[in-house]
């Protein structure tokens, strides 16, 4: 038995479902690898994370420890007296390149030189690092001399089944308040379509330079969320990047919910888009076997390389080579 103690600062979000407790599941099915939630007993030990690990009981069963980002508090502390003084290996998550938000992009303030510092020696610290894209990954290693494992974000299409294509005829973006910027950029585009239906966690479409028709639709659970865009349905799914570094690393997920929900992809090919979807740049006239070619292409690329279990046989892989025994 293999047990891997995790920290996430929110087990809901995108970043946490998609990296770490929404793969989770799966992995425990199919193997000896079991996940604990440690981000219940750190407030405690905040004050003195050195001696909290020597009064932690379960320090003892950690045979991997799990961190996601930029954890905040003391928690670095914490991850290096886990390493240091009990011999516990690090495991490091990332899925955006946090040094490269452009200036004026409102979610820069987020990460100020003291996140960035957690997290370079977090990097430095970690014997194994999983990032979600390749340009991350070399990034990264050109910068800081670290080797990265890149595993994809992913779906279970089988816990979650694909739509078939959709023929409502709705174009739908999804998304949150951290992406308005994009949007903003991207006014002619969105005007383009005759109406947009917005779904996120913050009411971007009553931003004034938006002229879109649109809609304000709460998100929620990632896993009702998923129920949510199946329902919906939409024909198109939109996603306008602005060609910087920090977008260039992003993943793809807009296009694995897409697949997901019977839509095509409609984006403007930036970093891990290019080669996915409709590439808005053609226009938007599309016949009926542009659609069916599109969307033949998408489920094929997305059960290929982005279905969940075949991700999962990587991370325990990696899991098995890097935990302590």
């Amino acid at each position: 038995m293999i047990n891997v103690y995790v920290h996430c600062a929110n087990k809901s979000d995108a970043t946490s479902w998609y990296r770490a407790w929404g793969t989770f599941p799966d992995i425990e099915k199919r193997s000896d690898i079991r996940f604990h939630d440690m981000t219940k007993i750190f407030p405690k030990y905040e004050k003195d994370p050195k001696k909290s690990v020597f009064f932690w009981p379960e320090a003892e069963r950690c045979d991997l420890a799990f961190f996601q980002r930029s954890c905040g508090g003391n928690l670095i502390n914490f991850a290096r007296t886990l390493k240091k003084e009990k011999g516990i290996p690090i495991w490091y998550d990332l899925d955006d390149n946090l040094w490269e938000i452009p200036e004026g992009y409102k979610i820069k303030k987020h990460f100020h030189h003291g996140i960035l510092s957690e997290v370079k020696e977090f990097l430095n610290m970690a014997d194994m690092i999983t990032v979600s894209t390749r340009e991350l990954a070399l990034y990264i290693n050109e910068r800081f001399d670290k080797t990265c494992y890149v595993v994809n974000n992913g779906i279970d299409f089988d816990k979650y089944p694909i739509n078939e294509t959709s023929k409502t005829g709705l174009t739908l973006w999804r998304g949150s308040h951290t992406h308005a910027d994009d949007i903003g950029k991207f006014r002619e585009l969105y005007e383009s379509f005759q109406e947009v239906l917005f779904m996120g966690y913050n009411p971007i479409i009553n931003e004034p330079k938006l002229k879109v028709k649109g809609e304000f639709i709460p998100a929620t659970d990632v896993g009702l969320y998923y129920q949510m865009i199946k329902d919906i349905n939409p024909s198109y799914l939109l996603c306008f990047l602005s060609d910087n570094i920090f977008n260039r690393c992003k993943s793809n997920i807009s296009y694995l919910e897409a697949t997901l929900s019977g839509a095509i992809s409609v984006n403007n090919q930036v970093g891990e888009f290019k080669g996915k979807g409709y590439d808005i740049n053609n226009g938007l006239q599309l016949t009926l076997d542009q659609v069916d070619e599109l969307r033949a292409e998408a489920v094929a690329d997305c059960r290929q390389w982005y279905d969940l279990k075949g991700l999962n046989f990587k991370r325990i892989n990696l899991i098995k080579k890097y935990a302590k025994l």
